[in-house]
């Protein structure tokens, strides 16, 4: 039994635990404040404890071995259900695991994967026979309802262990995003489906006794499936509805509105709408006019929980991206040939359409660093395997400070949060953790605390039992010699009687350098507004200055920061756009051309009002790879594609319409030519001698976009 040592002083206690016992140290500060302000009703009256998905590595036996310890939780999964459960891609990591390392062939990036485990659980590492822990723990998710995890024996699924042959010359596009209308012509040839992979990760559990589960949540469909019932179905809204159903059918509709209560209560967003994200985002990614198809580039596709993109901090959807990434790369590593029916690993193009403002910004944010690590090591076997990300929409949002305090002094930062959010909100501070600073953190209320580097974690009450805020300080994971201070409040309104509510208004983050050298500080506001889609949630909180007082030249506003502010607009991109390798691609927005008055020439393409800048943060300091146009024209905002339906056109503006663009155009480089550098991609992309520009880094890509201008068809309600 773990005791939590507490101290108190006024409203705030300083405590070496979390709010669910983790030790400071380790505590990721998204999942347990979630876990110390979820509304009591999510849980009252459940039969079993929420469970998380776990990040592990695994340990090596006392030989140096890790097969051992790969077989040992394999059979901690056919030994029961209720302290376990894998998909079937980590299954398959395993068994590629067993199979190699006795041949001696390299392992270590097999050693990484995806458990569920129940939430009381899911610090604790299973152990082999000889109680040695199997695995150590990198990284823990946000809960789900029990009912949203296949929890059955399923190892006997198949889990193939050989390689197949590599086939680079065939390129599968991959997307995950949410609200994905797979259904329409744009991803058909003719009455088939291209897309030979889908996962729903929203249907909250699996039924297993009706089909072997081949993911720990949700459900999967092949293209056969799918080409089933678009065959049976006399539209497009009766596939949705059928494939909803079936998908229930497989899942068991209790566990629904239970899930619902985690972050959304009861939403869900309909593939009904006009348009989504997702139906978009594929369609510039890799859509074709009816009839136009190409027969060479299938594609895949991950639907991730409409709750995991509500939250817009990225503190859900980090477990789901990567489960879905390893889940694509196990599509891509068994890939089944059409034309010949042999099992293949062919090349891959990933887009992956989503950002957050608050992070590390060096490559070593977890998701990032380990999105990537995954696309090098697949790249390392000789598979062409690229992922392109946004870089980002923040650059005039007020999130992002940067400061270096002197010895001896102190520094204030401001850090407005609006009345009327219901989502909880996040400030992040990071600074070397050889630093003695003293953070002082005042309320609107006047309430006050200060806390010093020491690794704990410091609650605040107004009364009640519910937190209100917390302070995280413990040291930055992934990158040595640094701390990471996380500021927590809670939703500034609320109805459940329950749940205490932070003060809306100004707070004050004072920062004192008590040692001797100057003291460099970041500081990030994570993204905490609502996604295009979704009913209100959240309300964007950030930072204020009396600095960012300069005329704006472009706006024509007083809201540049000026040379004494903190706040800046340098080293905005999204924390998941940060990463050094040369296979992923961070992509910036602009628009078609530059006709503002005054304007050199015409052609000249100029950067969006929100597209974020470099540089990032660490030793390999870098600007977004390129650029492509995501806003038409300042008169006729946004970039056209599909909507939900068939003949149905949308908008859509922002770095997440500019990266599926890239995306499909390197898929069309990498089939004429799979030995493509990143140098030699971007070259062919933009067709002119590469510049380096913090916002479009090395140009913007020109021609991308005339497919997607031709009228479609009117689509009638």
């Amino acid at each position: 039994m773990t005791v939590t040592r507490e101290a108190k002083v006024g409203d705030w206690t300083q405590r070496d635990r979390g709010f669910k016992g983790t030790p400071a140290a380790i505590v990721e500060p998204y999942e347990d404040w979630e876990h110390a302000t979820r509304p009591h009703q999510a849980t009252a009256g459940a039969e079993a404890p929420p469970w998380q998905p776990v990040h592990i590595r695994l340990t090596a036996d006392a030989q140096g071995r890790y097969a051992p310890h790969a077989r040992a939780l394999l059979d901690h999964l056919g030994q029961g259900a209720d302290k376990l459960a894998l998909g079937l891609d980590a299954q398959r990591i395993l068994a590629r695991l067993i199979t190699r390392e006795p041949a001696g062939d390299p392992v270590d990036h097999l050693r990484y994967l995806f458990v569920y485990r129940p939430e009381d659980e899911s610090y604790t590492a299973l152990e082999a026979p000889d109680g040695t822990p199997l695995y150590e723990v990198r990284h823990v998710g946000m809960a789900v309802p029990p009912g949203f995890v296949a929890r059955t024996a399923n190892a006997a699924t198949g889990a193939q262990a050989a390689d197949a042959p590599a086939r680079p010359d065939i390129v599968v596009t991959a997307v995950i995003d949410d609200a994905i209308g797979v259904a329409n012509e744009r991803f058909r040839a003719g009455r088939e489906t291209r897309v030979q992979h889908y996962w729903v990760q929203a249907v909250e559990a699996v039924d297993t006794t009706r089909r072997p589960a081949t993911v720990a949540i949700g459900q999967e469909f092949d293209k056969a499936e799918l080409d089933a019932l678009l065959a049976a179905a006399p539209s497009e809204d009766a596939f949705y509805r059928a494939l909803r159903r079936e998908a229930a059918a497989r899942a068991g509709a209790p566990a629904t509105t239970a899930a619902g209560r985690y972050g959304a209560p009861g939403f869900r967003l309909p593939v009904g709408q006009l348009d989504t994200h997702g139906t978009h985002v594929m369609d510039l990614a890799g859509g074709a006019a009816p009839g136009s198809a190409p027969s060479d580039r299938p594609l895949v596709a991950v639907e991730v929980p409409a709750f995991a993109t509500l939250d817009t901090s990225g503190a859900r959807l980090n477990s789901f991206a990567l489960q879905a990434l390893q889940r694509i790369l196990d599509w891509a590593d068994s890939w089944t040939d059409p034309d010949s029916g042999e099992t293949a690993r062919v090349s891959l193009v990933v887009n992956f359409s989503f950002g957050i403002a608050a992070g590390p910004k060096d490559g070593t944010g977890f998701l990032e660093a380990e999105m990537a690590r995954l696309i090098d090591a697949r790249n390392a076997e000789g598979l062409p395997t690229k992922l392109v990300v946004p870089a980002g929409n923040t650059y005039r949002d007020q999130l992002t400070a940067a400061a270096r305090i002197a010895a001896d002094d102190s520094r204030s930062i401001d850090w407005r949060v609006s009345p009327a959010d219901h989502s909880v909100s996040f400030l992040e501070l990071r600074l070397p953790s050889e630093a003695h600073p003293e953070i002082t953190l005042t309320a609107p209320n006047g309430d006050s605390v200060t806390v010093d580097g020491t690794t704990a974690v410091h609650a605040w009450h107004t009364g009640g039992s519910t937190p209100v805020g917390a302070i995280y300080v413990r040291p930055s994971p992934g990158i040595a010699g640094r701390t990471r201070i996380t500021l927590a409040l809670a939703p500034t309104v609320g109805f459940d009687p329950d749940r205490r509510r932070a003060p809306a208004g100004l707070y004050r983050v004072s920062v004192r350098n008590s040692g001797r050298t100057a003291l460099p500080l970041w500081c990030d506001v994570q993204r905490d507004d609502t996604p295009a889609g979704y009913p209100i949630h959240g309300r964007q909180s950030y930072l204020e200055d009396a600095w960012v007082r300069g005329v704006d030249p472009e706006l024509k506003s007083y809201d540049r920061p000026t040379s004494g502010s903190a706040v800046c607009r340098g080293g905005t991109m999204s924390a998941f756009a940060t990463s050094a390798s040369p296979h992923v691609f961070a992509v910036g927005g602009s628009h078609a051309d530059d006709t503002r008055p005054g304007a050199a020439d015409p052609e000249t393409r100029a950067p969006t009002r929100y597209t974020a800048a470099g540089p990032t943060r660490g030793t390999a300091a870098r600007n977004p790879a390129l650029a492509a146009i995501s806003e038409e024209g300042r008169a006729h905002p946004g970039v056209l594609a599909a909507g939900t339906y068939s003949g149905s056109t949308s908008l859509l503006s922002g770095t997440s319409a500019a990266a599926p663009q890239i995306a499909r155009a390197i898929a069309d480089i990498l089939a004429a030519d799979p030995g493509a550098d990143r140098d030699t991609i971007i070259s062919r992309i933009l067709r002119a001698p590469p510049r380096q520009d913090a916002r479009l880094g090395a140009g913007v890509a020109a021609g991308l976009l005339d497919e997607r201008r031709r009228p479609h068809r009117r689509h009638r309600l």
